[in-house]
């Protein structure tokens, strides 16, 4: 609260309220109601509720209560005490928001007028009435003045309130947002736009957006701003940053006047550049993927023919040989004749074996290799054809004696059986058959056989190997791929998955354990209606018919999750095809919850804000229709009060005395007074309004010539120098309020100058950093340090010799501050004042300084 004057002296009002308590105090209340009913007091309106007995009985009260204060010298206290209560919103009956202005103006009025009403009555003396009217007029004069500062300290403390709200909403925002007005300056520019453009935001507000980015402007982006500035909100998805790599989506909305017309824009960016890159990362090793699918299939099918192939082989030899062994029988007397069709069964034998393109080599009855194929010799990279011939033992092998399936190698000799197994050959490390210079390993298959004679003896053995090692190594790449994918998926923050044609999970990654609460192995296999319940699938069920037919889909989507609650998703769907058909789809489900609730956040601080706009203004409207009350009621009455003084001097003349007269110049005096109080209230107004005009480029010589114009009779007579120093020659700024500014300075450097010595005022401005300071300089009376904080204040005069109200300095801090700029001062007593001004960059988008060195920028 601001410090008012002290409490003005009660000497003759005790007497006249204990009057009223003890004879008056029915017929006061009575004309207090009937006073408050025909001014509609708005306040009223809070107890119209009430019977009228219990309205008399709640407005007599506070009039005792009025009285009493009076009667116990407490007055001041007490109504201080109520302003106070007010400004900290502690009124047990109403809240703060409730009573105005033009309460308190109306209520004072009216509870004077009733003290007024009784003075007659109560003493017939003329100059013990007028005492009595010193004192009330006295007494309201000051409440009026203090209860117009708390007033105005509540709204300014609401107002600084909201505006910090705001900013704080901006700058902890996790997008990036920018500000700018019609003429595409930047006005608001928050942390995460610092650090993604690496730009800090003093060095950017104030300045055109395409002349920080000019790469912009001839752009769909930069033609989005224009069209925000039209009215038209606008969305820009998937866009490449121009100034750095990677990719963002903007949420564009204009902001609005009053008055409904666009004052310029607001850009919400969010990065989307990691969530691409893992989209891309999701495709490239889907694609990997079905690569190795598609060779592994070849790899298969080619393994399949060539099997089918060796098995045909296979039963065209034991079809000869039952033929043979048949035929051996039967012609037992053909000796000769059989041993040269054995000769050349086991010519074809050979033959067949030669010629098989399985690698195959034939071990006698005791395990020794005695024959080998050309697709052997591949194989195993041999170029001499007798490399293991009579040397190598299938039953002697170190590596095979100790596997699990050597019985059953043992087993083809001994029992005639057929072996199967499968085996890694490292061609260095004699692994079944040594190779010199060879280091690579093969994986095989290999497949064992007996040959029996008539008797059913194993005479020799057939050794297959089938050569598995391209497809181990395909089986191994897609292990190892879909091990990578995992691991990748695991790590995002986001919902991946595959789903089949019929809606089951076919995969999921960790993400679902967390949103969910149940494993991978859990969801595996069900249908997605079941994990993610009734009412999201219903939302999402369209989507997926569409992505089923085909179509790659991307949307947002608020849903409500069985398990997961509720939360704003955007979600891709990617169909799968196969063979010219969907197989299933995968999707990428991100929780965008956090964005959108800073999203809805945003929006409903810009709407607080613009009701706040229009409290704002009914406020001040409240604050005019108090400056009209206050000419219309007050400057009417004490001007026919002047008048009525005036034609009472001239009519008594010289029978007046000395006493008399004395008493009519002091009424006459406090009447002047309160017309300037007056004067000043609306004075505070009007400079409130102008304070709104449209900034234009000043000179600031020509602006400082038309105060000095004004006050050169004063210059002239006190025989006054005023040096001036602009380093910054222009200022942008409202023509009016920069020129009310020069006066006030000037003038009370020349009405507070010091009797010693001729006035000497100095103004000089300089650039420091991106401000322009601006200094008044003068040689005056100076002030005390313990003084200096009370200078701005309402109504605070330092000085009382020289006739003022103290309306003055406050009105040019509230200009300044009013357009984001402000003012200090320095004293020293009996050396002189120092004013400083201090002009910068506005978040309007306009800034104060506009030019320097004679020239605007």
């Amino acid at each position: 609260m601001n410090p008012v004057s002290l409490p003005p002296s009660l000497d003759q009002l005790p007497a006249y309220a204990t009057y009223l308590l003890d004879h008056r105090l029915q017929e006061a209340t009575a004309e207090n109601l009937r006073l408050l009913r025909a001014h509609q007091v708005p306040l009223l309106s809070l107890f119209a509720h009430l019977p009228e007995a219990e309205l008399f009985e709640l407005v007599q009260k506070g009039l005792r209560e009025f009285l009493m204060q009076i009667q116990e010298r407490r007055l001041w206290e007490g109504a201080l005490g109520n302003l106070a209560r007010w400004q900290r919103n502690e009124l047990e009956e109403v809240g703060q928001e409730q009573i105005q202005v033009k309460d308190m103006v109306l209520i004072n009025s009216l509870r004077r007028q009733v003290l007024f009403l009784f003075i007659p009555d109560y003493t017939p003396d003329s100059r013990h009435a007028m005492a009595l009217v010193r004192e009330l007029e006295s007494f309201y004069a000051q409440l009026d003045q203090h209860a117009l500062a708390v007033y105005v300290d509540i709204q300014q403390t609401e107002l600084r309130r909201e505006r910090d709200q705001f900013a704080s909403l901006i700058e902890n925002s996790v997008d990036g947002i920018l500000a700018y007005d019609r003429e595409l300056r930047i006005t608001a520019w928050n942390r995460v736009m610092e650090e993604r453009n690496n730009i800090r935001r003093h060095d950017i507000l104030g300045k055109k957006i395409f002349d920080v980015f000019p790469s912009y402007e001839e752009t769909p982006e930069g033609r989005a701003f224009m069209r925000v500035l039209a009215g038209e909100k606008v969305v820009i998805s998937q866009a490449a940053y121009h100034t750095r790599a990677g990719f963002y989506e903007a949420f564009m909305v204009p902001l609005y006047h009053e008055d409904g017309r666009v004052r310029g824009g607001l850009s919400i960016i969010h990065d989307i550049t990691e969530a691409r890159h893992l989209r891309h990362a999701l495709e490239e090793a889907n694609r990997e993927l079905r690569q190795s699918n598609e060779e592994l299939l070849r790899t298969e099918a080619q393994l399949r023919e060539m099997n089918q192939e060796l098995e045909r082989h296979v039963e065209r030899r034991t079809s000869d040989l039952q033929a043979s062994e048949e035929e051996l029988r039967q012609t037992m007397d053909n000796l000769l004749d059989i041993h040269h069709k054995l000769q050349e069964s086991e010519h074809f034998l050979n033959s067949v074996i030669d010629q098989s393109p399985v690698s195959t080599w034939i071990a006698d009855a005791t395990g020794t290799q005695i024959r080998v194929n050309e697709a052997y010799l591949k194989l195993f990279r041999l170029d001499d054809p007798l490399h293991g011939v009579g040397k190598y033992n299938l039953l002697k092998d170190e590596t095979l004696i100790g596997q699990p399936f050597y019985k059953d190698i043992q087993a083809v000799f001994t029992e005639g059986k057929v072996a199967t197994f499968a085996l890694d050959y490292n061609l260095s490390e004699g692994q079944h058959l040594q190779v010199p210079g060879q280091t690579s390993t093969l994986s095989l298959v290999t497949t064992i056989f007996p040959i029996r004679d008539t008797d059913g003896n194993v005479t020799h053995a057939v050794v297959k190997h089938e050569d598995v090692t391209h497809q181990k190594k395909a089986e191994q790449a897609l292990k190892a791929s879909e091990e990578q994918l995992r691991l990748i998926t695991d790590a995002l923050p986001v919902l991946i998955t595959y789903v089949d044609r019929d809606g089951r999970y076919r995969f999921n990654n960790r993400a679902y354990e967390t949103w969910f609460g149940v494993s991978r192995q859990e969801i595996q296999g069900k249908h997605v209606r079941d994990v993610i319940g009734e009412a999201a699938y219903a939302k999402t069920q369209p989507a997926m018919a569409r992505v089923l037919g085909g179509e790659a889909f991307s949307f947002e989507a608020e849903l409500e999750y069985r398990a997961a609650g509720t939360r704003f998703v955007a979600i891709d769907f990617v169909p799968h095809w196969r063979d010219q058909a969907v197989q299933g789809y995968y999707a990428l489900i991100t929780d965008i919850t956090s964005q959108k609730k800073t999203e809805k956040a945003l929006e409903t601080a810009l709407a607080e804000t613009r009701r706040n706009m229009e409290a704002l203004k009914r406020v001040n409207a409240e604050l005019d229709s108090f400056v009209y009350a206050a000419s219309h009621d007050l400057r009417s009455p004490i001007t026919n009060l002047e008048g009525l003084l005036s034609a009472l001097q001239r009519r008594l003349g010289e029978r007046l005395q000395p006493t008399e007269r004395e008493l009519l110049n002091m009424m006459a005096h406090s009447l002047g007074k309160l017309l300037r109080t007056i004067d000043d209230l609306t004075e505070i107004v009007r400079v409130e309004r102008e304070s709104d005009e449209t900034p234009e480029p000043l000179l600031l010589a020509e602006v400082l010539d038309e105060v000095k114009e004004d006050l050169s009779p004063m210059l002239t007579e006190l025989n006054g120098h005023l040096d001036v120093d602009f380093q910054v020659t222009h200022l942008h700024y409202g023509r009016k309020v920069l020129r009310s500014v020069f006066y006030n300075l000037l003038s009370n450097a020349l009405k507070y100058r010091s009797p010693e010595r001729p006035p000497v005022i100095r103004v000089q401005t300089f650039r420091q950093g991106n401000d322009v300071h601006m200094l008044f300089r003068d040689n005056g009376l100076g002030i005390r340090q313990d003084q200096v904080d009370k200078i701005f204040m309402l109504f605070k005069r330092l000085h009382t010799h020289v006739e003022g109200t103290g309306v003055g300095l406050y009105m040019i801090k509230r200009l300044l501050e009013n357009r984001g700029d402000r003012i200090e001062v320095e004293s020293t007593l009996g050396e002189g004042t120092t004013f400083r001004l201090i002009f910068q960059p506005h978040p309007n988008g306009v800034p104060s300084l506009s030019g320097q060195g004679g020239g605007l920028e």
